[in-house]
Formats: C-alpha cells, sequence, structure tokens
C-alpha cells in the first residue's frame, strides 16, 4: 500500500509501505481508489489546518462563529465553518 509523508522540510513524498495487519474484532478495509490534494496536505502536515492552531491565532473568527451560531443555530454554522 502507499502512504504519504511529511519529511518536516515542507516536502511531501509517497512510499510503499506494508499493509496493516489486524487484531481480533478488527477489520481492514482495502480502497479501491484515493486522491491526494498536496496543498491540503501541506497545511495539515504543517500545521496550518489545525482548527485549534487556527483558532489560538486569530479569536475574531471564533467571536464571529459564535454569534453566528446564536443567530443560525450551531447546525448552521458548523455546515459554514
Amino acid at each position: 500500500m502507499k502512504q504519504l509523508f511529511f519529511d518536516g522540510k515542507g516536502q511531501l513524498h509517497i512510499e510503499d509501505v506494508p499493509a496493516p495487519a489486524c487484531d481480533a474484532g478488527e477489520i481492514l478495509v482495502q480502497a479501491s481508489h484515493s486522491l491526494i490534494s498536496a496543498g491540503t496536505e501541506s497545511t495539515a502536515a504543517t500545521g496550518g489546518g489545525s482548527l485549534i492552531r487556527r483558532a489560538i491565532a486569530q479569536p475574531q473568527l471564533i467571536r464571529r462563529a459564535a454569534e453566528f451560531a446564536l443567530k443560525q443555530g450551531v447546525g448552521a454554522m458548523l455546515r459554514t465553518v
């Protein structure tokens, strides 16, 4: 199987790795297709994709989300975020 790796220097690469083994009571699902978005993966790997990190860096967004949730409801807010 293939696995995506982030080298810590901003580079992503794919390597062949052994399939994981299953323990009792677990199943292994074989994917027939997968999509890698290098932009999304690199953002997540560098920490830019972390919702908590973004919230700490931009507290005004949390305030706006809370106001939106109060006016439109939590479900509408979650669909928007």
